[in-house]
């Protein structure tokens, strides 16, 4: 049992590092002013909307 809780414990504390990389160079692009600007995007749902339609 330890050793899936590690890995949860691992993969939590690298989702952290990623979210923060992603607030970190979101708000750069051209249209993430345009996209914040929807209701119900955050950075991190914002993020993933340009990527997908670009």
């Amino acid at each position: 049992m330890r050793a899936p809780a590690a890995l949860l414990v691992t993969l939590h504390d690298q989702v952290k590092a990623l979210q923060g990389q992603v607030e970190a160079h979101f708000g750069r692009h051209p249209d993430a002013e345009i996209i914040l600007s929807q209701p119900g995007l955050g950075v991190v749902l914002g993020a993933r909307v340009l990527a997908e339609f670009g």
